[in-house]
């Protein structure tokens, strides 16, 4: 479909992963869900269904509607900052089948953020501090 998204950044990350050979483990994450859609659209086109994380920017907390929009868009992750997460969120979007990712930014207390990050069982965290992410085993 037409996104009417008019810069060629998404064409050449598209044109990037397809060189990489389509590996199942990269991610597409963007705020921008015109650029999410563009590359989206030029996978479907050559029969690949790309990883896409649609991200919300600190202090958005999206709604249970809103993360539906994100499953029924074909994304298969949302990415939110922990802050905003809530328990209900999280097993939400997980209920319904998404890979739920948390980041913080800089005026977040990293090990704070990482705690609530361990304590919604969050996917993926996205953390400038790795201290007591190690007690959950993440890597």
């Amino acid at each position: 479909g037409d996104t009417g998204f008019t810069t060629d950044l998404p064409k050449a990350l598209y044109h990037l992963l397809k060189a990489k050979g389509w590996r199942t483990s990269l991610i597409v994450s963007s705020l921008n869900r015109n650029m999410l859609y563009t590359i989206q659209d030029a996978g479907w086109a050559d029969g690949v269904n790309l990883n896409l994380m649609q991200v919300y920017g600190a202090t958005i907390s999206p709604s249970a509607n809103e993360i539906a929009i994100v499953k029924q868009l074909g994304f298969r992750y949302i990415n939110v900052n922990v802050n905003d997460w809530s328990f209900s969120t999280v097993n939400y979007a997980k209920d319904i089948g998404l890979y739920v990712a948390g980041w913080h930014w800089q005026l977040t207390n990293c090990e704070a953020a990482n705690s609530s990050a361990n304590g919604y069982d969050l996917d993926i965290m996205m953390t400038d501090c790795i201290g007591n992410l190690q007690a959950k085993g993440w890597f």
